[in-house]
């Protein structure tokens, strides 16, 4: 087969080459961002925070000033080689708030973290499906011996964020040569872009950062563990208001050290502040995988970072969606009122050995000085991710979750309500419910650790996870219909992925060190589910010259319409009128465009000749 070629100059080298510099521990950020939400990341390791950590950076709408979250990050401990505790994490701020610094780590066991490769990562890869899907079909064009590249895509170049796109480690300087995921379209092992190979993400917009954390902690003061982090934040675009409002985040964590680690814990840190982050209370839903914020009253008025979301104010939430494997047992395990039977996956599932852990415990602290406030050690990250209080006490249900009660019930879960009714958090000793509203606490800053685990991570071992951070704000009912909101919103995000929305059913069906290859090079497009171009959406006439009728049947009113030209530039975007809209075109240059019309879950694509 003849290959064809774009010119060469267009792209870098696949095997790259690093200067052995000194680098910062991290200096990138960014947003990703949809119609509904726009989201901060930094580069090292934090979702939702300002650049310097001043201030929060998780806006729901866009441009509206409102904000549900200081910063996201993870906390991971493990015990090595002589119970040696080892740990890391980052928590809301700035560079001193995190452990992680850029780049991957050499793969022969010393998770050696190169200060040129350091520099070469500082930074956010940032995707859109849309440019994915349009590469894709020029290089089936370059196949099809009855397609005009010329005519079909004049002038195409690939955007930059593909050819930029972070695949290939250097196998000269000891990394992993398999980065960033992608479809290997050619199959010869290689990314190249000129042969067709594009990113493989999830979701309609993506980005990737990689990190560890084999350099001095000024968070947890702790011992290394020579970890790699692969982080994926992605979203949708989408008329699904539920699905439009999460942000989707995979966790793949790669153990680079030559140690094998034991009760190994890892927890997400969620500092939240809807809104005015001093009328927020807290809560967990167990049987969900999720811990949550919701307003203390009614109202949620400004703050000094913001506007505030008023009357109806929304709840926010993280889901664990995929937690790590389950120790192998040979069994398949049956579903118990117990952790981790009682929320974990795979359980009684007809498969052996695939059970992985849900949300094994939820934690709070204070900025309070003493046993519930901030942890300054690896022991204190330790200690809360395993279920105490920084004085090494358990927590216990009921009150603020301490007691030096010796007879106190031990609690996995904060706040869980009423939502634990077998007792799965309290060792299987169902408990009355337990919430901030029924303890009648005095709304304020909150912040909680949601935790999963423990386990066993050998080295070279991979552990992938998947967590959606939720947002829901129903029109009437107050805070308590904001929670049952997100609820509603955590079944969904489930939902997606259990429903393949995105391609992210396959993420539970893949061996842990294969996760990365979710997107197989058979693959297509990676987005929402694609439909035959004519089952959702047809064009009258096509070509056309001044008026377009688009057919959408069975299609809601509302969904998103959009054309975009043959470099991907969207000139029109709109919500359909019903199952037929019509759009004057009448000042669109002649040429080929893309009509795209995406409702909830499904996307439908076709193409239309401008006369």
């Amino acid at each position: 087969m003849i290959r064809h070629m774009l010119p060469l100059a267009l792209f870098p080298t696949c095997a790259w080459t690093f200067p052995f510099i000194v680098s910062a521990q991290g200096t990138a950020v960014t947003s990703i961002a949809n119609d509904r939400m726009e989201v901060g990341l930094t580069s090292w390791g934090l979702i939702g925070a300002g650049a310097d950590g001043a201030g929060p950076a998780y806006e729901v709408p866009p441009g509206a000033g409102t904000h549900v979250l200081w910063g996201s990050g993870l906390w991971v401990t493990g015990r090595g080689p002589g119970d040696t505790l080892h740990a890391a994490g980052a928590s809301y701020g700035g560079l001193f708030d995190s452990d992680y610094w850029t780049g991957p780590l050499t793969t022969d066991g010393s998770a050696t973290a190169l200060p040129g490769v350091a520099q070469a990562y500082d930074r956010i890869w940032c995707v859109e499906r849309f440019d994915i899907e349009q590469h894709l079909n020029f290089h089936d064009c370059l196949d099809d011996p009855d397609c005009d590249e010329a005519l079909e895509f004049p002038g195409y170049q690939p955007a930059q964020a593909l050819v930029d796109w972070p695949a290939m480690g250097d196998i000269a300087l000891g990394l992993d040569p398999h980065q960033a995921p992608f479809v290997d379209r050619d199959g010869d092992g290689i990314y190249d872009p000129a042969f067709g190979d594009v990113p493989c993400i999830l979701g309609d917009r993506a980005c990737f950062m990689v990190l560890n954390d084999q350099r001095p902690h000024s968070f947890s003061q702790g011992i290394p563990l020579g970890i790699e982090l692969r982080l994926m934040p992605f979203l949708f675009d989408s008329t699904d208001p539920e699905l439009a409002h999460t942000l989707f985040l995979r966790v793949h964590v790669i153990n680079r050290s030559s140690n094998p680690y034991t009760d190994v814990r890892i927890g997400l840190h969620t500092d939240f502040d809807l809104g005015d982050p001093d009328d927020d209370m807290i809560g967990t839903d167990p049987s969900r995988n999720l811990w949550y914020a919701y307003n203390g009253d009614g109202f949620d008025g400004p703050s000094i970072w913001g506007p505030g979301f008023g009357g109806q104010p929304p709840a926010f939430g993280v889901r664990l969606i995929k937690g790590p494997l389950v120790e192998a047992d040979g069994n398949d395990d049956p579903v118990v009122p117990l952790i981790p039977g009682f929320n974990g996956q795979g359980f009684a599932d007809q498969q052996i050995d695939d059970e992985r852990f849900g949300l094994t415990g939820s934690r709070t602290y204070t900025t309070a000085s003493g046993a519930t406030g901030i942890p300054q050690t690896a022991v204190d990250v330790e200690r809360y991710l395993a279920g105490q209080w920084l004085d090494g006490l358990p927590q216990t249900y009921g009150g603020n979750g301490y007691s030096l009660d010796p007879n106190a019930v031990s609690a996995r879960f904060m706040y869980p309500g009423d939502s634990d009714p077998l007792g799965a958090g309290t060792d299987g000793a169902p408990q009355a419910p337990w919430s901030e509203v029924s303890e009648g606490n005095t709304p304020g800053d909150r912040r909680m650790l949601g935790v999963t685990g423990p386990f066993t991570l050998e080295s070279g071992e991979h552990a992938d996870l998947l967590f959606a951070y939720l947002f829901a704000q129903p029109t009437s009912g107050g805070p308590l219909a904001s929670i049952s909101a997100l609820q509603t919103a955590a079944d969904s995000a489930l939902a997606s992925v259990l429903g393949d929305v995105g391609g992210m059913a396959g993420m539970f069906g893949i061996g842990e060190e294969n996760a990365l290859s979710v997107c197989a090079p058979h693959l297509v497009t990676v987005g929402l589910q694609d439909r035959d171009r004519n089952e959702g959406v047809q064009l009258f006439p096509n070509p056309a010259k001044d008026h377009l009728m688009v057919w959408t049947p069975g299609l809601a009113t509302g969904a998103m319409l959009s054309l975009r030209d043959a470099t991907g530039r969207a000139v029109l975007a709109m919500r359909t009128a019903g199952e037929r809209t019509s759009i004057d075109v009448t000042d669109l240059a002649k040429g080929f465009y893309l009509c795209e019309v995406a409702d909830g879950g499904v996307r439908f694509t076709t193409r239309l000749v401008k006369e």
